[in-house]
Parts: C-alpha cells; structure tokens; sequence
C-alpha cells in the first residue's frame, strides 16, 4: 500500500510539473521571451511584462523620434524665421542729440544743430549753418557741412565732400568722389578724392591725394 500512495503522488506531482511548463511554453510570447528579444528596437516584438523581455515592441523606434518642428531624422531644425528688410529712414536733428546716429537714408543737421556722437548714412549727410557734429562721419553718398560748420572727426564718403564757407573738419576726409572747400574753409588732416579744390585761402593741413 505505501509503494502505491507514493508511486500515485509521484504521478499526481510529475502531471503537474509538466502542466506548468506546457503552459510556460505557450505562454512564452505574453511573457515576452519571443519575438521581443532581438528586435525590440524595431517595435516588432511582444507586450512583454517581465524582465525577461528587453523592452518588447513598444520601445521600438523611440530613437528616431525628432523635435517638433524638424523635418529630418537628425533632428535638424529646418523652420527659416522670417527676417525683416532694413527700412529707409531719414533723419532730422534739431537742436542737442547725444547719440550715434546710423540708418540707410540721409541725415540733415539743421542750423546750430549739435550732434554728440558717429553718424553713419546710406544716403547723404548735410549739415546746416553753424551745425556740429563731435564724431565720425560715414555716409554713401555726398556729405555737405554748410557756412561755419564743423565736424569733429573723420569723413569718409561714397560720393562728393564739400565745405562750405568757413566750415572746418577736424579729421580725415576721404571721398570717392571730388572734395571741395569754399573760402576759409579748413581740413586739419589729410584729404583724399578724384580731385581736391580749395577756395580763396581754404587750408588742408596734411597730404592732399587726388586719385582721378
């Protein structure tokens, strides 16, 4: 009788056993020991759960997502912003102004204007009578400083300089253009452009190059 009891408890355990590695082995693709071990990075696997599993199918192409706004796989942000075109602008200065003055248009300095500061123009530069301007002129056109005029700086053009009457310049003139001085006008610096005229005792007090 005991051989028997322990021969039926051994069968009773055996059926058992093998019972729950038949189920293991059909069970394996929802435990994610299949097809969701080498693949895993395709997405071409199970919904594995366990630690067995590598991550399944549902991690599979997490390393190609790119930013929002991106139209490559690297990544690269290819949006273009949309820049604005520099508008033309004249100025007018009247009176003191204690700043650099820089735009794609022209500049005027009225009568007695003062300008503390560089001018830097597109266009024309024109100072009134008396005007001052303590600092460098650039301009790509003609620059004019008017009767008594000064210009604390150098002066470089695209086109023609002129002072007028008794106007001075405290600096380089450099000009593409012709550069003319009215009587007792005054360049203490050199000047240089196509051709220089001086009028009725007008000075430059340096080298005087005509290029022309």
């Amino acid at each position: 009788m005991a051989t028997t009891e322990y021969t039926t408890k051994r069968r009773e355990f055996l059926g058992f056993a093998g019972s729950a590695l038949l189920v293991g082995a059909a069970g394996c693709t929802d435990l994610g020991i299949g097809e969701s071990g080498g693949d895993g990075g395709n997405g071409s696997g199970g919904n594995g759960n366990d630690s067995n599993g590598n991550g399944g199918g549902d991690s599979g192409n997490g390393g190609n997502g790119g930013g929002g706004d991106t139209n490559d796989g690297n990544g690269t942000n290819n949006s273009q912003e949309e820049g604005s075109d520099d508008e033309t602008e004249d100025v007018t200065i009247s009176g003191q102004e204690n700043e650099d003055v820089t735009t794609e248009g022209n500049v005027l300095l009225e009568d007695n204007a003062e300008l503390r500061g560089s001018i830097d123009a597109g266009g024309d530069v024109e100072l009134g009578r008396d005007a001052e301007v303590d600092g460098d002129i650039t301009a790509g056109g003609n620059v004019v400083l008017g009767p008594d005029a000064e210009a604390d700086g150098n002066v470089t053009a695209g086109g023609d300089v002129t002072l007028e009457e008794d106007a001075s310049v405290d600096g380089n003139v450099e000009s593409e253009g012709a550069v003319t001085l009215g009587n007792d006008a005054e360049i203490d610096g050199n000047a240089t452009g196509t051709s220089v005229e001086l009028g009725s005792d007008a000075e430059v007090d340096g080298e005087i190059q005509e290029t022309g």
